[in-house]
């Protein structure tokens, strides 16, 4: 397992807390922003509470002696930009000056932390990188200088790519396509049971299958560990949103997965600013966050995403996997 000297878990944890509600202040004027950074970050890789690089959710690492850096082969540049706009959240704000794509990226205050930045590159067909002063992380004693580094996505040409040398790519072929249900008998980090592949496999993004629990939850009572981060959540509704997907999963093999009868609801992500939790509803994309304590058991609006909330108090779970071609047998995380 590849390790990110704890730098990932580090920018988790110095987000910085939102500001507590003052006499006759509104809450929806607070700000409790994502940290752009910490999006970024969810919509690259997976870690593990220890900073352990568990997976990528793009391309794939080719280069052992830096697990930062991400190689992602594409046929041209314009590929390169749809999966570059991929990684930013709903409303983010893209910047081009010819060949240049830039994302301005503030923290969870509303402070400038930088540029996200796609551009040609010598050599390959392009590449991402973070222009400015990056993220604020106060390293724990035992973390070398370098966990302040940032992650790099170098786009390379298809016919670059190694080819996988084990049979698991038809292992994915032939039982993990759009719609099939995996049953999944060991727990590794987001349950057991069955789940629905809502994302095949390729080269370019790792496969993504889904178990949504029926049961809706308080959140003192929910399995957070088992949470999947707040741009994971994105990806499920793009995914279930796409073409028919919605109608032709959903609908015709809910049933069988125990499924809730429909998508609208809040669920939970690991993502949270200060006491704030985010929810994402897979049925509008809309954001919500839950502050334990405050209205306890309320929703509250973010500023950005302020629709009417006439929803329930309680909270539902979207278990998800990813998953990669590993040699003869496929890899989850």
């Amino acid at each position: 397992m590849k390790k990110c000297l704890f730098w990932l878990f580090g920018a988790t944890l110095a987000l910085t807390a939102c500001k507590q509600n003052s006499a006759g202040q509104n809450p929806a004027e607070q700000n409790i922003k994502m940290d752009d950074y910490e999006y970024l970050v969810e919509s690259l890789m997976r870690f593990d509470d220890e900073g352990n690089i568990t997976g990528y959710m793009i391309g794939d690492n080719l280069n052992e002696a830096d697990p930062l850096e991400i190689s992602v082969p594409v046929k041209n540049y314009e590929e390169a930009v749809a999966i570059f706009r991929s990684l930013l959240p709903q409303d983010a704000t893209v910047k081009q000056e010819g060949m240049q794509y830039s994302w301005p990226m503030t923290d969870s205050l509303g402070a400038e932390i930088g540029e996200l930045v796609l551009d040609t590159l010598s050599g390959h067909i392009g590449h991402i990188r973070m222009k400015g002063r990056g993220p604020k992380i106060d390293p724990a004693p035992a973390r070398a200088k370098a966990a302040q580094r940032t992650p790099k996505c170098l786009f390379i040409s298809e016919t670059a790519w190694p080819e996988n040398s084990g049979a698991a790519e038809e292992i994915l072929k032939d039982q993990y396509y759009l719609g099939a249900i995996v049953e999944k008998t060991q727990d590794d980090g987001f349950g057991s049971g069955k789940f629905v592949v809502i994302a095949p496999w390729t080269p370019q993004n790792c496969g993504l299958m889904i178990q949504l629990d029926p049961k809706a939850y308080y959140l003192d009572d929910m399995p957070k560990k088992k949470c999947s981060g707040k741009s994971t959540l994105h990806r499920v509704y793009k995914e279930l949103h796409t073409g028919n997907n919605y109608h032709d999963i959903f609908e015709v093999i809910g049933q069988q997965v125990n499924w809730p009868s429909g998508l609208s609801g809040w669920y939970l992500t690991k993502t949270k600013n200060g006491s704030a939790y985010y929810c994402v509803n897979l049925d509008n994309d809309n954001e919500k966050t839950y502050r334990p304590g405050e209205g306890n058991r309320k929703i509250d609006s973010a500023p950005a995403r302020r629709a009417t909330a006439a929803s329930s108090d309680k909270l539902r779970m979207a278990y998800c996997y990813c998953f990669k071609p590993d040699g003869d047998k496929i890899k989850f995380w």
